[in-house]
C-alpha cells in the first residue's frame, strides 16, 4: 500500500511538473514577463486567460501565479497573489537560479491554505532568465492521497 501510494504520489508531481514548465515556456507567459511595464498591460489579457486555463485544467490546482525577477507577482489566477513578494520563498530562489523546484507542503502567506509549490523559471528568446512560473497544488488533495 506504502509502494502504492508513493508510486501515484511521484507521478502525480511528475505530471504537475510537465504542467509548470509547459507554462513556462507559453509564449504569452515569457512575452509578458520580458515586456516592459507599459507594454505588459497591452499583453495582460492574453496572459490572463492563458493562467485561468491552467488553473481550471485540474481540481488539483490551487494557483497558477508568475513572478518578476524581484519576486513580485505580476500575474495569478488569484487575485490575492498580485503584488505579494516572494523572493524569500526557495521556490523563488530556486527557480530565479535556473532550476525546477517541487516544496514540501507549505502553508501558503497568502491564503494560509497548505499546498505544494512547484516553480520553474521562464526564459526569454535569449535563454535570459526573466522570471518565474509558481504553480500551488492544493495540500488537502495530496493528503487525501
Amino acid at each position: 500500500l506504502a509502494t502504492s501510494t508513493a508510486s501515484r504520489l511521484d507521478q502525480l508531481i511528475f505530471d504537475i511538473q510537465r504542467v509548470v514548465v509547459q507554462v513556462s515556456s507559453d509564449r504569452n507567459v515569457v512575452d509578458f514577463l520580458a515586456a516592459t511595464p507599459v507594454k505588459r498591460e497591452t499583453l495582460r489579457q492574453n496572459l490572463q486567460q492563458t493562467l485561468l486555463n491552467v488553473f481550471r485544467s485540474n481540481p488539483d490546482f490551487d494557483a497558477v501565479f508568475l513572478l518578476d525577477r524581484s519576486g513580485r507577482c505580476l500575474a495569478a489566477s488569484d487575485p490575492q497573489f498580485m503584488g505579494q513578494n516572494y523572493a524569500f520563498r526557495d521556490y523563488f530562489r530556486e527557480a530565479i537560479g535556473g532550476r525546477a523546484y517541487v516544496s514540501s507542503i507549505l502553508v501558503g502567506q497568502t491564503t494560509k491554505r497548505p499546498g505544494l509549490f512547484l516553480s520553474h523559471p521562464v526564459r526569454s528568446q535569449t535563454g535570459e532568465i526573466v522570471g518565474v512560473t509558481v504553480l500551488k497544488m492544493r495540500g488537502e488533495d495530496i493528503w487525501n492521497i
